[in-house]
């Protein structure tokens, strides 16, 4: 294992710091509250990262491809890297082992030690010093209860590890409406509580009615696509969980002289491409549908491929969907949205104007909400006000008024 690589914007005046976050590699949707909360307050905070292979680029089998995102997620605020050497996603309990991990805390010395997952050994190191230490534990984490199917016995040993486990944890930042029911029926109390919803950059915000309009165009000109055809997208990890075909078994549902009204669009990679591919062919063929894959699209072009999209799909099965962070991004560049029943986010978006939810793997009601969504006209702004408390900034001012509490 390599050095331990820090990055310093301050210098420790005391042998305190309020904020210690443990994560496990620099992610794309949580880089940015770091930089945000470092803004608003100053010195407060430092992040140690096991590994750094999402910087260097590693094999992603999701994706079936090495991933490498192009933009800067180290930039804004203090870190550590604790192993530069790892070069593929990590997998089970010795995946990431915490080297490292009990002499930096013992160097920073922290008020509160923040975790985003409990998968890794590592996590379990920073869990236990927390707690030898008496140093405040809190957590925030996508768990949710309904995202697998279980049998009772599974759920009953799962419930008691849980309740055990978060005996140690004074704080809870709930991402959403499901996760925040699992933080109270595992023993956390409401007032350990501080909404922090999951959210994404916007990469539309600082873009022009204008720019929006420009970016959509050129996308859809790329394509070929007319000014009245309703383009229906899919992205993310072309993999059996997210049940990516069942955008083309919904069309046949639809009535025959709509479906040339309709595109199709694919933006991402893995498994199941091929033989989607395959389908599509067969599609086109027979109901005149185009079906585009443009393959992966990294983070600063992906916002031009949402803009071009009316209608955004998640149709995952019950298999560990517990968010859905495409939604997010679809939504920040206005599109209307179908997911499944299984896609943790439908319980917070479900009342929302332009999002429609449908029973796991019906093809029928994917393209009834097809045609429902059709009737709106396209809109950059639909969900903006909404979308405020899914934000960084909202996220990085409840992290700042927990660090006040500290004190």
């Amino acid at each position: 294992m390599s050095a331990a690589k820090s990055w310093q914007r301050f210098e420790m005046k005391t042998h305190t710091l309020p904020l210690l976050i443990v994560e496990t590699h620099p992610i794309q949707y949580r880089a940015p509250i770091y930089a945000r909360l470092e803004q608003l307050r100053p010195g407060a905070v430092h992040v140690v990262y096991a590994s750094d292979h999402s910087i260097r680029g590693a094999r992603d089998p999701g994706f079936s491809a090495n991933i490498s995102w192009d933009t800067d997620l180290l930039a804004g605020y203090s870190f550590t890297i604790l192993d530069s050497t790892l070069s593929h996603v990590p997998h089970g309990w010795n995946g990431l082992k915490g080297r490292g991990l009990p002499a930096l805390i013992n160097e920073l010395n922290p008020k509160a030690i923040l975790l985003n997952s409990f998968t890794y050994r590592y996590d379990h190191v920073a869990y236990a010093i927390a707690r030898f230490r008496h140093i405040s534990i809190w957590m925030r984490c996508e768990t949710q209860d309904q995202a697998f199917p279980r049998s009772p016995l599974k759920s009953f040993l799962r419930s008691f590890y849980y309740r055990l486990f978060y005996t140690g944890v004074s704080m809870a930042f709930p991402i959403g409406s499901l996760n925040r029911r699992h933080w109270l029926r595992h023993g956390v109390s409401l007032h350990q509580l501080r909404d922090a919803h999951y959210c994404t950059p916007d990469r539309t915000a600082l873009l022009s009615l204008r720019e929006r309009n420009a970016r959509r165009q050129s996308i859809r000109d790329q394509l070929g696509l007319h000014q009245d055809h309703i383009l229906v997208a899919f992205f993310g990890k072309l993999i059996p969980k997210k049940d990516p075909a069942l955008l083309l078994a919904s069309i046949p549902y639809l009535p025959a002289e709509q479906r040339s009204q309709f595109a199709l669009m694919y933006v991402g990679s893995g498994e199941l491409q091929q033989d989607l591919q395959q389908q599509a062919t067969s599609l086109h063929h027979r109901d005149g549908v185009s079906v585009h894959f443009p393959g992966f699209v990294n983070q600063k072009a992906l916002v031009d491929w949402y803009l071009a999209a009316d209608v955004v799909v998640l149709p995952s099965r019950q298999a560990g969907e517990t968010w859905g962070l495409v939604v997010n991004e679809a939504m920040q560049a206005g599109c209307s949205v179908v997911v499944s029943e299984a896609v943790g986010c439908a319980a917070d978006f479900c009342g929302w104007e332009r999002f429609r939810t449908i029973p796991i793997g019906s093809a029928q009601h994917l393209a009834e909400a097809l045609l429902d969504l059709a009737h709106y006209p396209r809109s950059f702004t639909w969900a903006a006000t909404g979308l405020e408390n899914y934000s960084i900034d909202s996220v990085a001012h409840a992290f700042a008024a927990a660090i006040d509490e500290l004190s």
